[in-house]
């Protein structure tokens, strides 16, 4: 017998909808459409898909992998790899952490500094479009319920 989420669905919405998940995924490929539009105008299509996420964590400040890895949930050798790859491309840079010689920090170099600024207008401008789509209100009813699935 299948179990359901919640009495008369198959968890997936009603016959016809579209999964939520779904749903989800064609917003996340419209923010990446103008992140990538928006950094190709700039001369930064060099960018990891990946990059933008790492980019805006380290414009709050200085990480380093460990940190990196647990914040976006990925594992600690796949963020090593494109750390290695936003130096190389002159994103991001490594320092020494202060609290533990030992240890090494990723920080945004100047270039990355400019793509996480360019990422979050492209990140404004589809909230902005979303906005104008649903309405104020239920922009702000969508945020809140998803900021409450953490």
């Amino acid at each position: 017998m299948m179990t359901t989420l919640e009495e008369g669905t198959d968890g997936a919405g009603g016959a016809g909808e579209a999964p939520l998940v779904g749903l989800l995924r064609m917003a996340l490929r419209q923010y990446g459409r103008e992140i990538r539009r928006r950094l190709a105008e700039q001369g930064m299509s060099d960018l990891p898909r990946s990059g933008s996420w790492v980019l805006g964590l380290l414009a709050e400040g200085e990480l380093g992998p460990k940190e990196l890895a647990h914040r976006l949930g990925g594992s600690k050798q796949g963020l090593s790899r494109l750390s290695q790859t936003l130096v190389d491309r002159g994103y991001a840079g490594r320092v020494p952490d202060p609290r533990d010689r030992r240890r090494v920090l990723l920080q945004l170099t100047p270039r990355g500094r400019e793509a996480a600024a360019v990422v979050g207008l492209a990140v404004q401008t589809q909230d902005l479009r979303l906005r104008r789509r649903l309405g104020a209100s239920s922009a702000e009813r969508l945020r809140r319920a998803l900021a409450e699935t953490e």
